[in-house]
């Protein structure tokens, strides 16, 4: 396939977790296989890399947080791009495909990866260095590196004038993770996502824990009956020889140890792991599982009985070798250094398991096995001895989601390939069926672990040919549908300037549905302009729509207040003007500049046409008192009288000594929402009245067939101020209408209650793990109790 690749490579590998005091390894998240499998041709070779050029970006240290120190500092993210076939590419749109990958090095060309791994450490640190500080470490975990996708992805769109250019994400195993959330989070960011051996359902409990090591168990019996009752036999046999402590000393005789073993449970943590990798790595051309049983089966051992078949086996899978069991790499990384390639990726991902990569993957009720439980709460104990914190077992299924996955997904997104190698125990899982008529399963019997991303062969079987051309044509049709997306929803025009900011409350719900559809199955948006963000809607048809607004009610009235700014300005600038204009406006402190009178004027209007409430009208009200001012009194009298109108009876006017508070920037970069959110959103109804000036950055079009708009033509938002204009649903302040704020009475039915709510949800320091007492209120007098799938509003 000739496309463009920008290359971001993730690492991940091994961790152990120590259980009943036993080590049981969560198997290794990679697809590259050359040291498991001993196979150089499914080695990912460095003429891959041809033709790619290193950039390093200055990437944002913490993109949750708006501390200076988090905030502003950046750090080098390295990233790949090979554009050989970008310039030749003759067709409508030139799509980008986005590889977030794993741990190792290819051939000594190491690529872009997940911050903290390879040359993307931040603050410059060798990574011990940076993993065992507690204010740095904190940056390390999956939200941040999804962010970090986003932004350098964006970036190199805008460099190379590619706004129009899908991206599709691909990822394998861990990568495949991420590649599905991706998609999930930042569906404006990539067009879809090709997740390959990625276990997203193994959180929580959705999986049982003995789901992975059950697979395991299958292969083995698949390839091999008796080597499968040998293996299972043996763990006994080790336990018998191994109870006198000299008798160690045999079973390092009979597995030719590299050193002397110091427990049975050594050796088996050994074996465990050889069984597993050759399971999880089960494919051709050189199928371990089958190699190992063939050792096994073929042994002809009277002397050592069952431990020499065992042996054999482990000769099998390690052809060559001069030692086995406790090499320096584990028998099973010859020729990699331990000190970069498996120690920095074994320690990582030992903090990612014990911080939020909490899979809960155990060993019971297995005939090949014995039984090793996974504990938590023993978990959660080591990981708070080792760095200070405890894991978090529910966060994944928090925020990206994974229970109920096809109710939730088969309405809302879109445009995602899970394949998975049933022979991969990973594949237990993963996601085997399809969820909707774009978020598809795509598996084969025969495949192992992200065998669908290695490069082609000429020895590649035909359903593995198959698997990769299904992928290709399934992507090929995401990008001719987005390109016909492109002809049938024309981008605007570019805006002139710069948009305003403003605090967004009244959007939340529609960026709730986006972000956590798996807790929320819909969203009711009312007045919330969206499209106030990154030059998506100009800055001026706010003010025009207020200009309108009075317009429409007085011309007169109009025209006063187009005149007054020049007659503000001409007073301010005589002697004592401003002290003239203080006087004048009965200012609670004296004006220090004619700016600080206008803004606040401008701030009135804009309220009031923002506001305009069809009952008490504060737009007209304001036009009745400017247009009724006696004849004989100046403009700025004629304006007085209007904030008077507005404001009410009041000591002071325009400066009160308790500014209002300021609002947070919040907001998310949607480029062409129709084109992003049609094919992928459903279950928000975005409301808006047209006399409310935020209603120009409102979507009042239909997105989809529930993805809607309604709006009316005379009302304004439900309530709202301006500083730049607040957000707020209330408006008595407005309005000086107290019939219409929101009644006390409305909560009498309602519980209070308080959550002990996390104070930083993507921050690991231990300070961070601070709760607060979170108020939340509940009516519940409808409520049709638990499992009636009765609706819950919020």
């Amino acid at each position: 396939m000739a496309h463009p690749w920008l290359s971001l490579i993730i690492s991940l590998v091994l961790s152990t977790a120590t259980i009943s005091g036993q080590k049981l390894h969560t198997p290794t998240l990679s697809l590259h296989r050359k040291h498991v499998l001993r196979d150089p041709e499914h080695a990912l070779s460095a003429s891959i890399t041809d033709g790619f050029e290193t950039f390093f970006f200055n990437q944002t240290l913490d993109h949750f947080n708006y501390r200076p120190e988090s905030n502003d500092t950046t750090f080098k993210q390295r990233y790949l791009i090979n554009s050989s076939f970008w310039a030749s590419l003759r067709i409508l749109v030139r799509p980008i495909f986005v590889y977030l990958g794993a741990e190792q090095p290819i051939d000594g060309i190491q690529y872009n990866r997940h911050r903290y791994y390879g040359e993307s450490i931040p603050l410059g640190m060798i990574f011990e260095e940076a993993l065992n500080d507690t204010n740095v470490r904190m940056y390390f975990n999956s939200a941040q590196a999804l962010a970090d996708y986003a932004t350098i992805i964006m970036h190199v769109k805008e460099e190379r004038n590619a706004s129009k250019s899908p991206v599709i994400v691909v990822g394998g195993s861990y990568g495949g993770m991420l590649a599905s959330w991706f998609r999930l989070k930042y569906p404006h960011v990539a067009l879809g996502a090709l997740a390959s051996s990625a276990p997203i359902l193994y959180f929580d409990d959705i999986t049982p824990q003995n789901a992975y090591y059950s697979v395991v168990t299958e292969d083995f019996k698949e390839a091999s009956e008796t080597c499968f009752q040998t293996i299972g036999d043996s763990w006994s046999e080790i336990d018998r020889v191994a109870q006198n402590p000299n008798d160690l000393s045999n079973l390092s005789m009979i597995f030719k140890t590299c050193r002397p073993l110091k427990s049975a449970n050594e050796l088996k943590e050994y074996l465990i792991l050889m069984y597993v990798k050759a399971a999880q790595y089960d494919g051709p051309p050189m199928y371990p599982v089958k190699g190992i049983c063939n050792g096994i089966d073929g042994a002809n051992t009277t002397e050592n009985g069952i431990l020499g078949k065992i042996f054999a086996g482990v000769v099998a899978r390690n052809v060559n070798s001069t030692c086995y069991v406790n090499s320096p790499t584990n028998g099973s990384q010859a020729n990699v250094n331990p000190t970069t390639d498996v120690y920095e990726t074994l320690l990582g991902w030992e903090w990612q398991r014990c911080s939020e990569m909490v899979f809960p993957m155990g060993i019971t009720d297995n005939p090949m096995f014995q039984t090793v439980p996974f504990n938590l709460s023993g978990f959660i104990d080591n990981c708070t001895r080792k760095y200070g914190v405890a894991p978090r077992p529910h966060w994944i299924t928090t925020y990206y989601g994974g229970h109920d996955i096809e109710l939730v997904l088969h309405r809302f997104g879109s445009n995602i390939i899970f394949s998975n190698g049933l022979r991969d125990p990973y594949s237990s899982a993963g996601v085997l069926k399809n969820i909707s008529d774009s978020i598809l399963a795509v598996y084969t019997k025969e495949g192992s672990h992200c065998m669908d991303l290695l490069p082609e062969t000429k020895t590649d079987p035909d359903w593995l040919v198959m698997q990769r051309k299904t992928e290709v044509e399934i992507i090929k049709g995401w990008i001719a549908e987005y390109s016909a997306d492109l002809l049938a929803f024309p981008p605007p025009l570019p805006p002139p300037s710069p948009p305003s900011s403003s605090s967004v409350f009244l959007a939340l719900a529609s960026w709730f549905r986006l972000k956590y559809p798996h807790v929320a199955l819909g969203a009711l948006a009312s007045s919330a302009p969206i499209l106030y963000f990154y030059d998506l809607t100009r800055r001026d048809p706010y003010f025009s729509a207020v200009a309108k607004d009075f317009l429409e009610t007085s011309f007169s009235c109009h025209q006063t207040i187009r005149r007054s700014w020049e007659e503000i300005d001409r007073v301010a600038s005589e002697p004592r003007g401003l002290t003239k204009l203080s006087k004048t406006f009965k200012t609670c402190r004296p004006l220090q500049s004619s700016s600080e009178l206008k803004d606040h004027l401008t701030g009135v209007y804009a309220g009031a046409a923002q506001y305009n409430d069809p009952f008490k009208r504060p737009v007209e009200a304001i036009c009745n008192a400017i247009d009724g001012a006696s004849p004989g009194n100046d403009i700025l009298w004629k304006i007085f009288a209007g904030l008077l109108a507005s404001d009410g009876n009041l000591t002071c006017y325009v400066n009160p000594p308790s500014p209002r508070p300021s609002q947070t920037d919040l907001g998310w970069p949607w480029q062409d929402i129709k084109l992003v959110l049609h094919m992928f959103m459903s279950n928000i109804i975005f409301s808006n009245g047209l006399q409310d000036p935020y209603s120009r950055g409102g979507v009042l079009k239909n997105i989809s067939d529930t993805v809607v708009a309604v709006y009316t033509a005379k009302a304004s938002i439900s309530g709202q101020k301006l500083d730049p204009p607040t957000l707020s649903l209330h408006s008595e302040d407005v309005l000086q209408d107290p019939e219409r704020a929101v009644s006390a009475s409305i909560t009498n039915d309602f519980d209070t209650l308080f959550f002990n709510q996390t104070l930083d949800h993507f921050d690991y320091r231990p300070e961070s793990y601070t709760i607060f007492q979170q108020r939340y209120l509940i009516d519940s007098k409808y409520w049709g109790g638990a499992n009636s799938g009765a609706p819950i509003f919020i």
